[in-house]
């Protein structure tokens, strides 16, 4: 699920390195790419993000010394909160899309946002309001974990009646007597 650590980069890195050479070529890319392709057609009825666009938006995120070769270091300079979007290009169609979609509210919530504060605020202290509210999102793995523990929850909640009714437990209070029920 992380992507965004050093030890997660490093993992997804040597995971798309086919050769095991340290440069991510558009080749090794579009090994993983055919998958996503194929997922697109069937899931997003025949409109498919062709690999030449996919790679431009990417080279933009990650903007590698050299063009069309991808290294562990040009990953490691690029934002750690966009290499999630990187890795789920090639690796996960679902969550790309997840992202995409994320992308389009964020960006409308950004556009209301500016809109709201101009023209009564510089444009410099719009800029400022627009990065602290990029600033106050949740991190993708916060996110994870509130939605496993959700669901861990409901489970558990799920499980109980299920199992049908306990009998009361007893048990000793502070003073000494029984009192049946929790405590």
């Amino acid at each position: 699920i992380d992507k965004t650590s050093p030890t997660a980069i490093e993992y997804w890195f040597r995971c798309l390195d086919l050769d095991g050479d340290g440069v991510l070529t558009v080749y090794e890319l579009e090994y993983f790419y055919d998958e996503q392709y194929s997922r697109m057609e069937e899931e997003m009825s025949g409109d498919v993000i062709m690999l030449e666009d996919l790679m431009c938006q990417l080279n933009d995120l990650v903007r590698p010394e050299k063009n069309g070769l991808i290294t562990l270091k040009d990953l490691r300079r690029a934002p750690p909160k966009m290499l999630p979007i990187f890795f789920d290009a090639f690796m996960n169609l679902t969550r790309f899309l997840e992202h995409d979609s994320r992308t389009s509210f964020l960006q409308r919530q950004l556009a209301q946002l500016s809109m709201r504060a101009m023209p009564a605020t510089s444009f410099k202290d719009v800029i400022q309001m627009r990065i602290d509210f990029l600033a106050s999102l949740p991190n993708p793995w916060i996110e994870f974990a509130d939605c496993e523990y959700a669901a861990l929850l409901n489970d558990h909640e799920e499980q109980e009646p299920q199992e049908g009714p306990a009998e009361p437990a007893q048990t000793t209070a502070t003073n000494g007597s029984l009192i049946n029920g929790n405590v």
